[in-house]
């Protein structure tokens, strides 16, 4: 695995963990001065998505407002206090094709995710990725 970092890609699926892991993507892309990359991906679960991330048009379906949420993300990149170039993505379902999708052939880029979950575990099986796992 090479130490060449150009690229930080922190992958967040629950506002719960979102400032540990855009703290400490912030702080390796600064450290590496390699462009920080936010891929927020909602992924279905029981208990739905929260009322402020709906379309007013539809409250009572579990869809989220990508702009909203895009939005919500930049304030924090803002208020975590990031200077780096970035990029912020939105996408619904499949989070661990997204991330293969984003770091296709790409031996540069380390993955920032939050630790102890199943997402984790199966990003942790891909032997080309460098993961960065926050507790």
């Amino acid at each position: 695995m090479s130490d060449f970092t150009n690229k930080i890609l922190a992958v967040v699926h629950d506002m719960e963990t979102l400032d540990k892991v855009l703290t400490r993507a912030i702080s390796l892309s600064e450290k590496k001065e390699a462009v920080l990359e936010v891929l927020f991906v909602h992924e279905e679960k029981i208990f739905g998505l929260p009322d402020f991330f709906r379309f007013k048009e539809t409250p009572e379906k579990d869809v989220a407002d990508k702009n909203k949420i895009k939005k919500e993300l930049e304030n924090k990149l803002t208020t975590l206090g990031s200077k780096q170039e970035h990029v912020v993505l939105v996408k619904i379902g499949d989070t661990l094709d997204r991330v293969l999708e984003l770091t296709k052939g790409d031996k540069s880029t380390t993955v920032v995710v939050q630790d102890n979950d199943v997402i984790t575990d199966k990003l942790a099986q891909v032997n080309n990725l460098h993961l960065v796992r926050v507790t």
